[in-house]
């Protein structure tokens, strides 16, 4: 696609993941513009980019007139800037989790269909090359029928780009439900969606260490028809970080390891193992596979199934299930929308509070 029909997407927010989606924005010659929230940042950034920097994204809609808009704003503005978007009849990109409560992007997706407006949750790792290749082996019926998942975290993960460490806090640590609700909500994206795009009804949890220095967990989680999905974190420090995807149906299984230095990818059957090809590795800038798809969006209809708020919702809804079970098994008293990130504000403080 030329720069010239390139679809221009306005990007509201630029923290860690935001920088990231600038950067993929920019190498697609898509990026019109940023909205952040401080007149601190807009001062900063405005030295440092080449596109208009703005602080009131009604503002940034109305005189750059973008194709799109790319919400990477704090959780509890999802919801605000989703719907500037719908009002402004444009499609919308939001990064994971879509909304604070999964009410909320229920509701976003009925707005949204009623105004014809495609909404797309973008979570980096359903939109990795090695995701979608181990997806097409199951639609192809490579394994048969999906039993099981298993999803393996083990050592300490430094192959996320782009994320800032989150703080320790010693006197949390152990007790920091928070963190597994963030964290778990990559992995019960993925396993979501392998079992049909469904949330899961029901999650036993057999330990948790909820610390952010050394975090633990083995939880297995029940889906409509049966299928279960097993999520173990084993964060030792002197254990070397794998992460793994395990998919095992009625013919065999596949695998996708992800380690330093090296992405593996196989169908294993009774006929034997063999190696998938696969785009990109994790090295590459975990956008822009997003940024392709959401691309694919802004152009001719071709009835292609997105990853949308109902995913979003489902999402939320797995994660909510366990971050309670975790804190009833280490009897900690929670509240949901405090670990969710607060309440989905219906609008921002004022109008050019609109970035981060």
């Amino acid at each position: 696609m030329s720069n010239d029909s390139t679809p221009k997407v306005l990007l509201v927010g630029h923290g860690g993941m935001g920088r990231l989606y600038a950067e993929a924005l920019r190498s697609a010659g898509a990026l019109a513009g940023v909205v952040v929230r401080s007149e601190g940042s807009e001062q900063r950034l405005s030295k440092d980019i080449t596109e208009p920097v703005y602080r009131d994204l009604s503002l940034a809609i109305e005189q750059l007139h973008p194709d799109a808009l790319a919400v990477l704003t704090p959780t509890d503005l999802h919801a605000h800037h989703i719907r500037h978007g719908i009002a402004a009849g444009i499609p919308v990109m939001v990064i994971k989790p879509a909304a604070v409560r999964p009410e909320t992007a229920r509701e976003l997706k009925q707005e949204a269909d009623t105004a014809g407006i495609p909404i797309l949750v973008a979570h980096e790792g359903v939109f990795a090359p090695a995701y979608r290749a181990l997806e097409v082996q199951i639609q192809q019926g490579a394994i048969g029928s999906v039993l099981e998942v298993r999803w393996l975290k083990e050592g300490q993960d430094r192959l996320s780009g782009g994320r800032d460490a989150d703080p320790i806090d010693d006197s949390t640590e152990g007790r920091n439900v928070g963190h597994v609700y963030a964290t778990a909500m990559h992995e019960i994206y993925v396993a979501n969606r392998l079992a049909g795009r469904a949330a899961p009804t029901n999650v036993t949890v057999h330990h948790a260490n909820a610390s952010i220095r050394v975090p633990e967990l083995d939880a297995v989680f029940t889906y409509p028809g049966g299928l279960q999905f097993r999520l173990r974190y084993d964060g030792q420090p002197d254990k070397e970080f794998r992460r793994g995807l395990q998919v095992i149906g009625t013919e065999g299984n596949l695998l996708w390891l992800v380690q330093p230095g090296a992405t593996i990818l196989q169908c294993r059957t009774a006929n034997g193992t063999r190696d998938l090809p696969f785009a990109g590795t994790h090295t590459s800038n975990p956008a822009e596979p997003v940024i392709s798809e959401f691309a694919k969006l802004l152009g001719p209809a071709d009835g292609q199934v997105i990853e949308g708020l109902d995913a979003g919702a489902n999402a939320l809804e797995g994660a909510r299930m366990l971050a309670q079970a975790v804190a009833d098994h280490l009897s900690i008293p929670i509240t949901l929308d405090d670990l969710a990130g607060g309440t989905d504000r219906l609008e921002a403080h004022n109008t050019q509070d609109d970035g981060t």
